[in-house]
């Protein structure tokens, strides 16, 4: 199954949604930016959430590694 089957299977816009409601006015740190994430980030809106910060393990090894424009 392939991430675009998944999240239309599991209707990922209307979950963003919800979680979008459910923490207004909050303050979010995603934690895990692998392959996953990206697809999300690519195809879908996430400019609701209230997205401060990211945690990986591959910022931690790479100093050097290219941080993402999240909205």
């Amino acid at each position: 199954m392939t991430y675009e089957n998944y999240f239309k299977d599991i209707n990922a816009e209307k979950q963003i949604e919800k979680i979008s409601k459910k923490y207004k006015n909050k303050k979010i740190i995603l934690y895990g930016m692998g392959e996953y994430f990206d697809e999300i980030q690519e195809n879908f809106d996430l400019s609701k959430l209230n997205i401060v910060g990211v945690c990986d393990l591959k910022f931690a090894k790479d100093k050097n590694s290219n941080l993402i424009d999240l909205p």
